[in-house]
């Protein structure tokens, strides 16, 4: 379903972006960014992303110039969440840009809030978002978000034999990850219960398999904010997309689906990274047999650093295992998180502790 729009003021034309607006699109995205929009496959990508998503709403508004040049577009991915026993449409902010000779024009503010009004018509709940350093002040400052902290990202490192850790970055004069070496493996050694339960199994998976609607249905904390992760979802969000670099586990308890893991090897400071991009564990076993393959994992794919964007739920399972919070200042790129409501909502300021929601690394489009 597409936007009705359209609007002349001054030397622009805002409309609502249509299919055919594809290669502008991306030309646009990479030409300021200086990136492809997808790793390999950019318009497929586009087409991926916001053609082919599970809610088939295409949330763009587009500024183009009486030349015929695309000069700034404003972007909102929709999604299914599940608010307390709701199923509900929110929308997610990304990919947004104003070409570079177009600027201090005022295009970012008009066309967000143009868009917001639509999709308040539409019966959008909120939008949520993570702004980046260049865009944080405007999303917080002029579009009247509220800023939600902190996130939960917690790391850890991992011994791996013959590595070289002299690679290992610096931030300021000194090396936080040797430091996080010395002191969190001696936690980890220390104070984690290696213990596994022998009724767990697991399997790695290398095409979509339909168990993620029995892993959803048993999942326990839905009464956290959360993007529906139903099968529907995950093949979209992981088998469908154009640059699939996930690899996917299922586990069982006595042969029944009680969880899933996904993970993808990322380069962060010149370094590769262990990101767990997504994850359900249905009982306490279960993560902990989770959180012991990520271990394996790492030392498979000789990655150094694990990542883990978390809920508050799980951190305790994860820093007894040997992950360390990390701190704003030592993220891999500046990240905020924030809402704009649209349509009021029971028990609406719920959405601005972040301990009500179940974020991971899946939900930030870039991993």
């Amino acid at each position: 379903m597409n936007l009705s729009y359209y609007k002349e003021s001054g030397e622009f034309i805002f409309r609502a972006a249509t299919i055919e607006d594809t290669d502008g699109i991306v030309e646009l995205f990479e030409r300021n960014f200086k990136k492809p929009m997808g790793l390999t496959e950019s318009k497929n990508h586009f087409r991926w992303e916001y053609l082919n998503n599970p809610v088939n709403r295409l949330y763009i508004l587009l500024a183009i110039s009486r030349e015929g040049q695309f000069a700034a577009q404003y972007v909102l991915l929709p999604k299914y969440l599940r608010i307390g026993d709701r199923n509900v449409v929110c929308t997610l902010s990304q990919d947004t840009v104003t070409d570079e000779k177009f600027r201090g024009k005022g295009l970012f503010t008009s066309l967000a809030e143009e868009l917001y009004r639509e999709v308040q018509r539409d019966g959008v709940l909120f939008t949520y978002g993570f702004p980046n350093k260049n865009s944080a002040y405007g999303f917080f400052n002029k579009l009247k978000w509220r800023e939600i902290k902190p996130l939960n990202i917690m790391v850890k490192p991992v011994y791996i034999k013959g590595y070289d850790y002299s690679h290992l970055p610096y931030i300021g004069n000194k090396s936080v990850m040797r430091f996080l070496f010395k002191s969190v493996l001696l936690l980890h050694n220390s104070t984690f219960d290696k213990s596994i339960d022998r009724d767990t199994s697991v399997e790695e998976i290398k095409d979509f398999s339909p168990v993620f609607d029995e892993i959803w249905e048993r999942f326990n904390y839905k009464s956290l904010i959360t993007v529906i992760r139903d099968n529907r979802y995950i093949k979209w969000r992981f088998f469908d997309k154009p640059e699939n670099n996930y690899r996917t586990f299922i586990f069982y308890r006595s042969k029944n689906p009680a969880g899933y893991l996904i993970t993808s090897v990322i380069k962060k400071f010149g370094i590769d990274n262990l990101f767990v991009v997504d994850f359900i564990a249905n009982d306490s076993s279960i993560l902990k047999s989770m959180i012991f393959r990520i271990d394996e994992i790492a030392r498979e794919s000789h990655t150094p650093i694990i990542s883990v964007m978390l809920p508050s739920v799980y951190r305790r399972y994860f820093y007894l295992s040997g992950y360390v919070k990390l701190l704003e200042r030592l993220f891999p790129q500046d990240l905020h998180f924030g809402v704009r409501i649209h349509n009021e909502f029971e028990n609406s300021s719920s959405v601005y502790d972040i301990d009500n929601w179940y974020l991971t690394w899946s939900d930030i489009d870039v991993v």
